[in-house]
C-alpha cells in the first residue's frame, strides 16, 4: 500500500508517499487536523464534530469501503509525518455510469509547495487502476481557488458551477464543478509514458 512520488523541488531530498490510513493513524490525524483548523474550516463540514474517535470510525468504515472496492482513504505522508489526505467514494455503480468523488487537503506549511499535485496525480492512477470506474469528479467552493487550480493541474475539467450545491457549516455554497474520463486518464498516461 506505500506509494512513494518524488517531489517537484528536486533539491528537496525527502521522501513523499501516499499510504491507505489505519486505525493507528487517527490519533496523528486529528493532531493534523487540529493544527489545521483554521486553514481547514471553511472547507470541511467535519471540522465541527472533529474528534479523536470519529476519525477512527472513519478510518474504520473506509477500510471497509477498500475492501468492497467502494472506496479510499489515504494519507500523504513526508517520511513518517502524515500531511495530508486524499479520498475517493464512489458516487455510482450503474453499468451505464461508474463515477466517484475525490476529495483532499494538504497541511498549510506543505501548501504551494508541488507535494499535493504530484500525490494527487498519483492517487489518480491508483483509482482508475483499482476501481471499476469510468469517471472522478471534484467539487469545490468557488471561493475555494488553491483545490480548484490543483483539479485542473491533475488534469481535471471544468464543467460548470452550481448555485447553493452544498451546505458548508449552515450555509450553502456555489459549487465548481470537474470531471476527468477513464478515456482522458489513458490518453494522458500514454502521453505521460511516450515523454520519458
Amino acid at each position: 500500500d506505500l506509494h512513494s512520488f518524488p517531489t517537484r523541488r528536486s533539491s528537496d531530498l525527502r521522501t513523499f508517499f501516499l499510504r491507505i490510513l489505519e486505525e493507528k493513524d487517527a490519533e496523528e490525524l486529528f493532531r493534523r487536523m487540529l493544527y489545521n483548523r483554521n486553514h481547514l474550516w471553511p472547507w470541511i463540514n467535519e471540522m465541527e464534530c472533529l474528534s479523536e474517535k470519529h476519525l477512527r470510525l472513519q478510518i474504520l468504515s473506509a477500510a471497509a469501503d477498500y475492501r468492497s472496492k467502494q472506496g479510499m482513504e489515504t494519507g500523504v505522508f513526508q517520511e513518517n509525518e502524515l500531511i495530508g489526505m486524499i479520498s475517493f467514494q464512489m458516487l455510482s455503480n450503474l453499468e451505464s455510469e461508474k463515477s466517484g468523488e475525490i476529495g483532499y487537503w494538504i497541511d498549510r506549511d506543505y501548501s504551494g509547495r508541488g507535494v499535493m499535485t504530484k500525490a494527487l496525480k498519483h492517487f489518480i492512477n491508483l483509482v482508475f487502476d483499482y476501481f471499476d470506474v469510468d469517471e472522478l469528479c471534484i467539487r469545490t467552493d468557488i471561493h475555494n481557488q488553491k483545490a480548484q487550480n490543483l483539479a485542473l493541474r491533475a488534469g481535471f475539467v471544468k464543467k460548470g458551477m452550481k448555485k447553493n450545491g452544498a451546505r458548508v457549516h449552515k450555509n450553502y455554497i456555489h459549487v465548481q464543478h470537474f470531471k476527468y474520463t477513464r478515456k482522458e486518464w489513458e490518453n494522458d498516461y500514454r502521453q505521460d509514458e511516450d515523454d520519458h
